[in-house]
């Protein structure tokens, strides 16, 4: 596009901005434009603001200011809107001490309301600043505002901010009725088709007369009486009207954005956190929309509806922020002491609106205000004493807290009548609640982007984790496999070997050496078929009943003959178990402390009924007193391919005991390792 192009839609864009202000833009001619493309882009804005009689007069240093902003928020779409809210700020103050008649303020507190109007002529007033703050209180405020007419006689607009005032009562001198007073009424509890001026503003529309006339304006409000009086053209009072809808549409349109981030967000990830935010985000909307003004237009002719409503929200946005900010607190590990802080104010919030819904309205705003004071030091103590770094981290969380302290503080503490009011609290916490907004959702955009971050690094864990998973399983089925091929493979030429070696004229010793070395490599193959078993969790049992004598006996019978036994069996009853599973524990007990008990000492073997947890059942015992092997390793006895370092010299699996662990959980029993007077004793418990 050619600069001619660009630049007249650009300056056209900001003129119908401007001039919708009631504060045109000087806009070069179109053959200047033509004629210098380049330098009109480049040309200094002449912002203009309006002076008592609605007349056009210039903004000093303006274009220097604005080319200055413009330089550092940049050209684009959005630098462009920033740089109109700031504007905007700006001139707001000094566009409306040039358009304001009122010469005089003055101000008179009645602690009980029964001063009439015919009594404050007698009365003492004191000089009251540009915007009265006197807190919550039960006393109704008398203003008394001398205001200058126009040249042209034309009516003025007496324009009153907040708009969350309950009532106003303006009292105008009578020409019918010398010494007399006509009374307007407005407010929020005045439904807005009442009013005598309807606007979003509370406004009476007055004609001054002579060098100045004397009007009094009577406040009652239960909320926060800070008030602000402008008299002012009706073009002035239409251009500050459009300028605070400016600012709104602006903090609307920024909360609306943050407040679908939150729907999506939620939606996406079902997070209480942001479940909490999305409720107090929506509540501060409401609050915005009524503490504008708009509550009344869009509840029409409802008596004291949009005041209601408006008082609702107010108490409804800090008990709500605070709900969610204990939310978001969790993840923290605040202390003990900070968690009781915090459900304090919590509880003191809901008692507020308990006042109010019994009907002691302006006690329930004013300790819905202190909370909101106490809430600032509180962020502090809570930021700097939390115990863990959460999820965002401790110190996003500090700064982030540290400035909602400094903004509740400057809004707050002149809403309670302590310190002197500026123009930003005329809109109530508008402002610190679109801070408070604005600063929560960073916190949880950090949040959410570090839980995606997360639940992608889980997600490719458990990727990770299922490819080795089955990698684990190809390898469990491919050693299975090998170990079923190899044990078949291998018993057919031991049964081969047996069968020669019975048939061979081997005797004595040799012949004993080579059915042991046989017995050996066969219970080595069967306890590795029984380890593969288990893990593959292919281990059936098959219940039946099970004469525990006879299979002890039988156990005991496979033993070498010259094996020296001790049996103590009691006077046991039959177990209802799987009798080959059994018998290989036995077996394999029995194995195992033949194999290691030293020479010539007996092998123990007790059986009785006992108790484990309160239930009966069966104990099975086997001991031996230890050779050369010694004792193994309590924490290792059981562990698969575990063997002493004295029992390498045995042959030996490392297999046994790891199997009659497995199987005895597989029967529902347990097995415990007890070395006890120098003996290794291994008992079963299964239940009957």
């Amino acid at each position: 596009m050619q600069p001619a192009a660009l630049g007249l839609p650009v300056l056209l864009i900001e003129n119908l901005l401007m001039g919708g202000l009631g504060r045109p833009l000087f806009l070069p001619a179109a053959s200047t434009i033509a004629r210098r493309p380049a330098e009109t882009l480049r040309m200094p804005c002449r912002l203009t603001g309006l002076d008592r009689e609605g007349k056009s007069v210039l903004v000093p240093g303006a274009g220097v200011a604005w080319c200055a902003l413009q330089r550092i928020l940049g050209a684009g779409a959005m630098g462009r809107i920033w740089g109109w809210a700031i504007w905007l700020a700006l001139l707001l103050g000094p566009a409306l001490a040039q358009s304001d008649h009122v010469l005089t303020r003055a101000v008179l507190a009645d602690p009980g309301g029964r001063l009439t109007i015919e009594q404050l002529s007698d009365a003492e007033f004191a000089p009251m600043p540009n915007i009265l703050a006197a807190g919550y209180t039960d006393a109704v405020h008398w203003v008394r505002l001398d205001i200058a007419p126009t040249a042209d006689g034309r009516p003025l607009i007496l324009r009153v901010r907040p708009t969350y005032l309950d009532t106003l009562v303006l009292y105008t001198p009578d020409p019918a009725a010398p010494g007399g007073y006509r009374q307007s009424v407005n407010g929020d509890t005045v439904p807005f088709g009442a009013r005598e001026t309807p606007a979003v503003s509370l406004s009476f529309t007055i004609t001054p007369e002579g060098p100045s006339t004397r009007y009094y304006l009577r406040l009652k409000s239960t909320s926060s009486s800070v008030l602000n009086v402008a008299a002012l053209p009706q073009a002035a009072a239409v251009s500050e009207d459009v300028q605070m809808l400016i600012v709104q549409v602006i903090l609307l349109g920024l909360m609306s954005g943050l407040l679908f981030w939150a729907i999506s967000e939620y939606l996406m990830s079902r997070d209480s956190v942001v479940a909490w935010f999305l409720l107090a985000h929506a509540l501060q909307g409401l609050y915005l929309l009524c503490i504008s003004g708009y509550a009344a237009p869009l509840l029409g002719r409802i008596d004291r509806t949009a005041d209601m409503l408006t008082s609702i929200a107010v108490l409804l946005v800090p008990l709500s922020a605070l709900l969610f900010h204990r939310a978001l607190l969790k993840a923290f590990s605040p202390t003990r002491l900070a968690q009781r802080l915090w459900d304090a104010l919590i509880v003191i919030d809901v008692t507020a609106l308990l006042l109010y819904a019994m009907g002691w309205a302006r006690l329930g705003l004013q300790l819905n205000s202190i909370v909101l004071l106490l809430g600032a030091p509180l962020f502090i103590f809570v930021a700097f004493t939390v115990q863990s770094e959460g999820l965002i981290g401790r110190g996003p969380l500090r700064v982030v807290y540290i400035l909602q302290a400094i903004s509740l503080v400057i809004f707050m503490v002149p809403l309670l009548g302590l310190t002197a009011a500026q123009r930003l609290n005329l809109d109530g916490s508008v402002i610190p609640g679109a801070i408070s907004a604005l600063l929560m959702f960073v916190l949880l955009h950090r949040r959410s982007r570090l839980l995606l971050d997360n639940a992608q690094a889980v997600r490719l864990d458990l990727g990770l984790a299922r490819q080795q998973l089955a990698n684990e399983r190809e390898q469990r089925q491919t050693q299975s496999h090998f170990l079923a091929m190899l044990s078949h493979e291998l018993k057919t030429p031991i049964t081969v070997a047996r069968i020669a070696l019975g048939t061979a004229r081997t005797t004595g010793e040799p012949r004993r050496l080579i059915e042991a070395a046989l017995d050996n490599m066969n219970a080595v193959i069967d306890r590795c078929t029984y380890a593969d078993a288990m893990e593959q969790h292919q281990l059936q049992v098959v219940a039946e009943t099970v004469d525990i004598e006879a299979l002890l006996e039988e156990a005991v019978s496979r033993l070498p003959p010259a094996t020296p036994m001790d049996m103590r069996i009691g006077a046991v009853q039959a177990l209802v178990t799987d009798p080959v599973l059994l018998g290989v524990v036995v077996a394999n007990l029995l194995d195992n402390a033949v194999k290691y008990s030293a020479p010539g000492t007996p092998i123990g073997l007790m059986a009785s009924i006992a108790q484990h947890h309160g239930r009966a059942g069966l104990a099975i015992s086997i001991e031996n007193l230890p050779g050369r092997a010694g004792l193994p390793d309590s924490a290792q006895v059981f562990s698969k391919f575990y063997r002493s370092p004295g029992a390498r010299r045995s042959s030996g699996s490392g297999l046994g005991l790891y199997i009659v662990r497995g199987i005895v959980k597989r029967l529902g029993g347990t097995v415990r390792y007890d070395p006890e007077d120098g003996k290794a004793r291994f008992t079963v418990w299964l239940p009957r």
